[in-house]
Protein backbone atom coordinates (compact mmCIF):
# COMPACT_ATOMS: atom_id res chain seq x y z
CA UNK A 1 0.00 0.00 0.00
CA UNK A 2 1.14 3.48 -0.85
CA UNK A 3 0.12 6.70 0.89
CA UNK A 4 0.24 9.76 -1.37
CA UNK A 5 -1.67 12.81 -0.07
CA UNK A 6 -2.47 11.01 3.20
CA UNK A 7 -4.81 8.42 1.66
CA UNK A 8 -3.93 4.75 1.29
CA UNK A 9 -3.78 3.62 -2.34
CA UNK A 10 -3.29 0.09 -3.63
CA UNK A 11 -0.81 -0.02 -6.52
CA UNK A 12 -2.80 -2.93 -7.96
CA UNK A 13 -5.86 -0.68 -8.28
CA UNK A 14 -3.97 1.92 -10.29
CA UNK A 15 -2.25 -0.78 -12.37
CA UNK A 16 -5.64 -2.35 -13.15
CA UNK A 17 -6.95 1.01 -14.36
CA UNK A 18 -3.91 1.51 -16.60
CA UNK A 19 -4.27 -2.00 -18.00
CA UNK A 20 -7.84 -1.17 -19.00
CA UNK A 21 -6.42 1.21 -21.64
CA UNK A 22 -6.21 -0.48 -25.04
CA UNK A 23 -2.60 0.61 -25.69
CA UNK A 24 -1.14 -0.65 -22.37
CA UNK A 25 0.15 -4.20 -22.11
CA UNK A 26 1.91 -3.98 -18.69
CA UNK A 27 2.00 -1.43 -15.88
CA UNK A 28 3.81 -1.12 -12.56
CA UNK A 29 3.06 1.67 -10.08
CA UNK A 30 5.48 2.81 -7.37
CA UNK A 31 5.68 5.80 -5.06
CA UNK A 32 8.62 8.18 -4.81
CA UNK A 33 9.29 11.45 -3.04
CA UNK A 34 9.23 14.58 -5.17
CA UNK A 35 11.35 17.70 -4.63
CA UNK A 36 9.02 18.81 -1.80
CA UNK A 37 9.41 15.47 -0.02
CA UNK A 38 5.83 14.42 -0.76
CA UNK A 39 5.10 10.89 -1.96
CA UNK A 40 3.82 10.79 -5.56
CA UNK A 41 2.65 7.88 -7.72
CA UNK A 42 4.72 7.08 -10.79
CA UNK A 43 3.58 4.52 -13.38
CA UNK A 44 6.00 2.55 -15.54
CA UNK A 45 4.14 1.41 -18.65
CA UNK A 46 4.88 -0.97 -21.51
CA UNK A 47 2.80 -0.28 -24.62
CA UNK A 48 1.55 -2.74 -27.20
CA UNK A 49 3.75 -2.77 -30.31
CA UNK A 50 2.50 -0.24 -32.83
CA UNK A 51 0.42 1.67 -30.28
CA UNK A 52 1.12 5.20 -29.17
CA UNK A 53 -0.32 7.20 -26.31
CA UNK A 54 0.93 10.23 -24.42
CA UNK A 55 1.56 10.65 -20.73
CA UNK A 56 -1.26 13.20 -20.49
CA UNK A 57 -3.73 10.81 -22.16
CA UNK A 58 -2.96 8.02 -19.68
CA UNK A 59 -3.21 10.35 -16.69
CA UNK A 60 -6.55 11.66 -17.97
CA UNK A 61 -7.72 8.07 -18.54
CA UNK A 62 -6.93 7.29 -14.88
CA UNK A 63 -8.61 10.50 -13.71
CA UNK A 64 -11.87 9.51 -15.45
CA UNK A 65 -12.12 6.15 -13.69
CA UNK A 66 -10.80 6.81 -10.20
CA UNK A 67 -10.37 9.60 -7.64
CA UNK A 68 -7.70 12.12 -8.60
CA UNK A 69 -5.60 11.31 -5.52
CA UNK A 70 -5.07 7.81 -6.96
CA UNK A 71 -3.92 8.89 -10.42
CA UNK A 72 -0.21 8.71 -11.23
CA UNK A 73 1.55 12.07 -11.35
CA UNK A 74 4.11 10.82 -13.87
CA UNK A 75 4.08 8.07 -16.51
CA UNK A 76 7.35 6.62 -17.76
CA UNK A 77 7.28 4.54 -20.94
CA UNK A 78 9.68 1.60 -21.03
CA UNK A 79 10.43 -1.54 -23.01
CA UNK A 80 11.21 -3.79 -20.01
CA UNK A 81 11.32 -3.75 -16.23
CA UNK A 82 14.36 -4.58 -14.10
CA UNK A 83 13.76 -8.09 -12.78
CA UNK A 84 15.29 -10.52 -10.33
CA UNK A 85 16.69 -13.91 -11.28
CA UNK A 86 13.24 -15.40 -10.67
CA UNK A 87 11.48 -12.87 -12.89
CA UNK A 88 9.95 -10.61 -10.25
CA UNK A 89 9.91 -6.86 -10.90
CA UNK A 90 12.54 -5.01 -8.86
CA UNK A 91 10.38 -2.22 -7.46
CA UNK A 92 13.31 -0.82 -5.46
CA UNK A 93 15.09 0.11 -8.69
CA UNK A 94 11.87 1.50 -10.13
CA UNK A 95 11.48 3.73 -7.04
CA UNK A 96 14.96 5.16 -7.66
CA UNK A 97 14.10 5.80 -11.31
CA UNK A 98 10.77 7.32 -10.27
CA UNK A 99 12.49 9.74 -7.88
CA UNK A 100 14.76 10.84 -10.73
CA UNK A 101 11.77 11.23 -13.07
CA UNK A 102 9.97 13.51 -10.57
CA UNK A 103 12.82 16.03 -10.55
CA UNK A 104 11.90 18.95 -12.83
CA UNK A 105 14.14 19.03 -15.87
CA UNK A 106 15.84 15.83 -14.82
CA UNK A 107 15.07 12.17 -14.89
CA UNK A 108 15.33 9.73 -17.72
CA UNK A 109 12.99 11.55 -20.09
CA UNK A 110 9.85 10.06 -21.56
CA UNK A 111 11.38 6.67 -22.37
CA UNK A 112 13.36 4.59 -19.91
CA UNK A 113 15.90 2.00 -20.95
CA UNK A 114 16.61 -0.89 -18.63
CA UNK A 115 19.71 -3.05 -18.64
CA UNK A 116 19.30 -6.74 -19.29
CA UNK A 117 17.62 -8.58 -16.40
CA UNK A 118 19.92 -10.41 -14.04
CA UNK A 119 19.89 -14.13 -14.78
CA UNK A 120 20.96 -17.05 -12.61
CA UNK A 121 24.26 -17.34 -14.52
CA UNK A 122 25.24 -13.78 -13.53
CA UNK A 123 24.96 -14.46 -9.79
CA UNK A 124 28.18 -15.52 -8.04
CA UNK A 125 27.17 -18.19 -5.54
CA UNK A 126 30.71 -19.25 -4.66
CA UNK A 127 30.82 -16.76 -1.77
CA UNK A 128 27.33 -16.24 -0.32
CA UNK A 129 26.69 -12.92 1.37
CA UNK A 130 25.53 -13.80 4.87
CA UNK A 131 26.55 -10.60 6.64
CA UNK A 132 22.90 -9.58 6.98
CA UNK A 133 22.19 -12.81 8.93
CA UNK A 134 24.61 -11.98 11.74
CA UNK A 135 23.01 -10.30 14.69
CA UNK A 136 24.76 -8.60 17.57
CA UNK A 137 24.68 -10.61 20.75
CA UNK A 138 22.50 -9.40 23.57
CA UNK A 139 24.35 -8.99 26.80
CA UNK A 140 22.47 -9.06 30.02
Amino acid sequence: MLKPSGIWVSPAEVEARLLAHEAVVQAVVVAAADTDGLERLVAFVILLPGQSVTEAQLIEFCRQGMPSVKRPRKVVFTDAYPTTATGKVRRVELRELAAAALVPGGGSGPVMSVAEPVGPAAIDVSKPNIAHLRRPRCRR
